[in-house]
């Protein structure tokens, strides 16, 4: 067996767990938390303890390496109900190409109408704004080995909030090992890249020469500059076990170590149920973001030349309402 895709992915694991505890300085400093939040419905009904798995579109989010495992042309859509009438969308591609596969995805979190209130008009001014956030990712893996995968995404975000907004880039990396007697490893490192900035109408203000000087004739435009802030970037690692269950069908137990740059580290653990290959039950449990359990069902439907997959889950939040996510695919067969 050749060892060196396994030798590479722990020396890159040790190297990237040394340089993380520098980052955790800032323990509730990163912006663009839409991007902790998840994304696809199966993921998130195993506790986002997915990182060795693969074989899903949702992998375009939790390893890249992942949609190598992909054997022809899939795509999805996922719809997050979040609070207070806010939403999380996100919809990826992968299409199999350069003796690998090409993801494609796009992750939205939607505010919906805020009304605006001032210190002059707390009840409302009658206008409303939005805080919104996006990102676009492309992604490519391929198999290095016929047990190692490795992939690589490269993605833009941007961040709105009323008349100001943030653009920057980041990349992700990960890698798949396919151990044997049904193990599987896999470790990723996502949101890496600059810090954010925002700027915008809002930050031009003017001041009066009657608030800072009584010898100031004009008033003096002024531009305010906010402070940077950085990406939520996370190092996770997990390994995977498939049992078989003969006749009764398939479970496959998950466990992930997750180091976010802003919150304490967490352990995830998550298991499905696969009954035909067609109808699947999902637990997990997963502290990030102040979530707690997860649980979730999915079924692929055969439809001509492809199937279709519907896939629900619910998670709890500590603190606020439960968030529902419902996600729909066509794969190849």
């Amino acid at each position: 067996m050749n060892r060196t895709p396994l030798r590479v992915t722990c020396v890159a694991m040790s190297a990237l767990l040394l340089l993380c505890p520098g980052a955790q300085a800032r323990i509730g400093g990163a912006g663009t938390q839409f991007l902790s939040m998840g994304a696809g419905a199966r993921s998130i009904g195993m506790g986002s303890a997915v990182s060795a798995l693969g074989g899903d579109l949702e992998s375009v989010y939790w390893n890249p390496a992942g949609i190598a495992l992909i054997e022809g042309t899939a795509a999805g859509f996922t719809h997050t109900m979040l609070y207070a009438d806010m939403s999380l969308e996100d919809a990826a591609v992968a299409v199999p190409a350069m003796d690998g596969v090409i993801g494609i995805s796009g992750l939205a979190f939607l505010s919906g109408k805020i009304d605006e209130t001032t210190e002059e008009m707390p009840d409302g001014t009658g206008e409303t704004f939005s805080a919104n956030a996006m990102a676009v990712t492309v992604s490519y893996a391929r198999m290095m080995t016929d047990k190692f995968s490795a992939g690589l995404s490269f993605r833009v975000i941007r961040e709105a909030l009323a008349d100001v907004s943030a653009t920057s880039w980041g990349f992700d990396l990960g890698g798949a090992y396919n151990v044997g007697w049904n193990l599987r490893l896999g470790f990723a490192v996502a949101n890496f890249g600059p810090d954010m900035q925002l700027s915008g109408d809002a930050l031009e203000q003017t001041w009066g020469n009657d608030e800072w000087s009584d010898t100031q004739k004009d008033d003096v435009p002024t531009l305010l500059q906010s402070e940077p802030y950085p990406m939520p970037m996370a190092f996770r690692a997990g390994m995977a076990y498939d049992l078989s269950l003969g006749t009764m069908g398939m479970l496959t137990a998950c466990v992930e170590g997750s180091h976010p740059v802003d919150q304490d580290e967490t352990l995830a653990l998550g298991a499905q149920y696969g009954y035909d290959g067609r109808y699947f039950l999902r637990a997990g449990y997963n502290t990030i973001n102040n979530m707690q359990w997860s649980a979730g069902a999915g079924v692929r439907i055969p439809a001509g030349g492809t199937d279709l997959s519907v896939d629900y889950c619910y998670q709890q939040h500590e603190y606020l309402n439960g968030v529902h996510r419902l996600a729909v695919g066509v794969w190849p067969k």
